[in-house]
């Protein structure tokens, strides 16, 4: 992955580019998956031969410590986590060992932190907000729409950047895409994540629970229609919730990314509309089309606004595949080669014959 790359260019014996070490790169992550997301920053960047200083989210500090503990029984000394405050941010952006810096979380701190960046320099990549559209055409098998629906979007309690947001449904499915949604959901087991028969555990703390609550009131204020849920939360417990959108452009939920269990359904009728209200957001990480038609599936795909579409499976990662968004959901990737270079220094060579 990191061997130099030859291009036959003219006049020149051999030329191409090399990829060298910029030098250290801080990383900071979020809580939702705080031992899995890292490792798809760390490897590529290590692999491209520069160190790595890894800050962990505050309420996952004993995972960043066993990080630590599992990089020392390793033998691994290029990458250190590091536990410190939001005050020392700048001051280590700002240290000249450090030449790039990755931020994974909301696009607000997100805007924040590149402008750091931007004031001393250093090389970014940004994985932000997610408002990801759910494309259901009318050909779709509605069972299937419905169960690669739920398993998306509430997967980690609906803590999930990628997760199906906004499920944009043909006016046609509408009606029994709601039932049906509706009676799986209610059917789920939520309660303690440590019992095997739990479907759906709790947020990451009670501030969240509540703070996904008051934005669920904010989208019903905006003309939203509640389709079922809405309870307030118990500690960090809040139940699924779904609406229907009846404004897209006045909506909360559907122009603003809600960080738990909250679904939005979005009706159209032509396949032209579909890609229009899927791009209708500031956010473009991930979206989904769900079609019996892979080919007109991966047509549609071509159109929408994300730095990942995914035909009949909800967005994920992958190692081997790039990952990042476009538009407030970021820049940069993740993962594959792509990751490789993106903290890298990508050094043209050119040989005269």
């Amino acid at each position: 992955m990191t061997k130099s790359r030859e291009i036959p260019t003219e006049g020149a014996k051999k030329a191409g580019y090399h990829i060298d070490p910029l030098g250290v790169i801080f990383v900071i992550f979020p809580f939702n998956f705080p031992f899995s997301t890292p490792f798809r920053v760390i490897i590529p960047t290590l692999v491209a031969g520069n160190g790595v200083v890894i800050r962990p989210a505050g309420i996952t500090g004993k995972i960043g410590q066993a990080m630590s503990d599992l990089f020392k029984d390793a033998g691994l000394d290029q990458a250190e986590i590091l536990f410190s405050n939001h005050d020392d941010t700048e001051h280590i952006i700002a240290h000249p060992a450090v030449q790039g810096f990755h931020f994974t979380g909301s696009t607000g701190a997100g805007k924040n932190l590149a402008a750091l960046c931007g004031k001393h320099l250093k090389r970014t990549v940004m994985e932000l907000g997610g408002n990801d559209a759910y494309i259901v055409l009318a050909d779709a098998d509605l069972d299937f729409a419905v169960d690669k629906a739920v398993a998306s979007r509430l997967r980690n309690c609906g803590q999930v950047c990628t997760s199906a947001k906004r499920i944009i449904v043909h006016q046609g499915l509408y009606e029994q895409f709601a039932a049906k949604l509706k009676a799986k959901v209610e059917a789920m087991k939520q309660g303690n994540p440590m019992e095997k028969d739990t479907e759906i555990g709790p947020l990451c703390k009670e501030a969240a629970a509540k703070q996904v609550f008051e934005q669920i009131q904010k989208t019903l204020a905006s003309g939203d229609t509640l389709l079922f849920g809405g309870e307030e939360p118990k500690g960090a417990y809040l139940k699924p919730t779904a609406v229907k959108v009846n404004d897209h452009k006045k909506s909360y939920a559907a122009q603003e990314e809600v960080f738990g269990p909250l679904f939005t359904l979005t009706t159209f009728n032509t396949e032209e509309e579909a890609i229009e209200l899927a791009n209708d957001c500031v956010y473009g990480l991930g979206g989904t089309i769900i079609t019996k038609d892979t080919d007109k599936g991966e047509k549609l795909s071509r159109l929408v606004q994300a730095g990942s579409v995914f035909v009949n499976n909800p967005v994920t990662s992958f190692s081997n595949l790039p990952s990042g968004g476009v538009k407030h959901s970021g820049w940069g990737r993740d993962c594959g080669q792509a990751g490789v270079e993106a903290f890298a220094n990508i050094k043209t060579y050119f040989i005269a014959k």
